[in-house]
């Protein structure tokens, strides 16, 4: 149930299960180290991207949120937000390039009655 959680990017549940199944087997703890890496991991990530987004570095941010889809690949949010961030970025590129282009003069028409 842990790992559906993680894949899902449900990450206070697969807390809560995971300590859950602590206190019921605490023998058994060094066992489920890897979820609770990934979990940690998950937090991480989503905390990077947080602050990318915050500092408007939207590449970034779509990098850390594929290698967050790598461990949760069925996580909404996460592909949401890539998808937002990556159409963002794609909108700022095609609108530099046609500042850009009208800024050096290329494919420039005036149609006003002036020119």
């Amino acid at each position: 149930m842990i790992k559906c959680y993680i894949a899902l990017g449900n990450l206070t549940a697969a807390s809560r299960a995971l300590q859950d199944l602590k206190s019921r087997d605490p023998s058994n703890s060094s066992s489920y180290a890897s979820e609770t890496t990934n979990i940690n991991r998950l937090k991480d990530l989503e905390a990077s991207a947080d602050k990318d987004m915050n500092k408007s570095d939207y590449r970034r941010v779509v990098y850390v949120m594929d290698r967050a889809l790598e461990m949760a690949p069925a996580c909404i949010n996460y592909k949401t937000k890539t998808s937002r961030v990556s159409s963002f970025t794609r909108s700022l590129q095609r609108s530099s390039g046609s500042v850009k282009r009208d800024v050096t003069g290329e494919q420039f028409e005036c149609r006003s009655s002036v020119c």
